[in-house]
């Protein structure tokens, strides 16, 4: 959830069919927002709702297996991909 002065944003996580470990998923989702705004330095609307669908996404990526072996072979395309259907399934 995010807080700011005027509204509430709430982002479920990311669906996944088969979660293996759970361990680091939180340290995951904390590191993908910080390095989302890390990466993009703009202050454009929405960008910390942005940093959080990354971290969503990649902490799917991290409970798929353990410890980091799944986050490990992920790479920058399927990170995209998955921001992209995450971001289709929010949207109605």
């Amino acid at each position: 959830m995010l807080f700011t002065g005027d509204d509430v944003f709430v982002m479920p996580a990311y669906p996944t069919e088969e979660v293996i470990d759970p361990t680091g998923a939180g340290d995951t989702f904390a590191g993908g927002i910080l390095g989302f705004l890390a990466a993009d330095n703009h202050a454009a609307p929405g960008r910390l709702r942005d940093a959080m669908a990354y971290g969503t996404v990649l902490a799917s990526l991290t409970v798929e297996g353990f410890g980091l072996d799944r986050l490990k072979r992920a790479d920058r395309a399927e990170v995209d991909a998955r921001v992209a259907r995450y971001r289709a399934m929010l949207t109605f």
